[in-house]
């Protein structure tokens, strides 16, 4: 089965909600989801160079890694690099980012635990890297600034589950 239909509805459903909850607009670019293969060899790699915890030891039935990533919209970007926007303005942009982000999370979770699918909540608590779980789930390359990453000029929070 594709459960992206009922992915896409539910992390739509999910912003909305975050957005007349925190009384915010619509400050971000379309989520992008990459999936990965939680066996995958490039683990072994990262555990060694980075201490990554591979997703295996985290959650062992996991077969598929899913990452999201929400980046802030461009414009948005741009006014805040050309002191367009106040550092208040841009914190809370970013909060909300991350607020939301966890939201998607939460969606993803909950729309396979739906279809009777077991997942897990990967966190960077437990030596969970994101940036190299969206590199192997096909996002691309990510740098981790801060609380943020960014992705060239993009800047956005990542998600990740197994």
């Amino acid at each position: 089965m594709d459960y992206r239909y009922f992915l896409n509805e539910n992390i739509e459903s999910k912003i909305q909600e975050y957005i007349k909850e925190l009384q915010t607009e619509y400050n971000w670019n379309q989520v992008e989801l990459g999936f990965g293969d939680a066996n995958d060899e490039r683990f072994a790699t990262l555990h060694v160079d980075y201490e990554c915890t591979h997703p295996k030891k985290l959650y062992r039935p996991g077969k598929t890694l899913i990452c999201h990533f929400l980046s802030i919209k461009n414009e948005l970007v741009d006014s805040h690099e050309n002191d367009e926007i106040s550092d208040g303005d841009w914190e809370r942009i970013c909060l909300e980012t991350r607020q939301v982000s966890r939201g998607i999370t939460d969606a993803i979770l909950s729309t396979f635990q739906d279809f009777g699918r077991e997942i897990s909540l990967l966190s960077e608590l437990d030596g969970w890297s994101h940036v190299h779980g969206a590199e192997i789930a096909g996002l691309g390359k990510f740098e981790k600034k801060g609380y943020m990453v960014h992705r060239g000029a993009e800047i956005g929070c990542l998600g990740s589950v197994v």
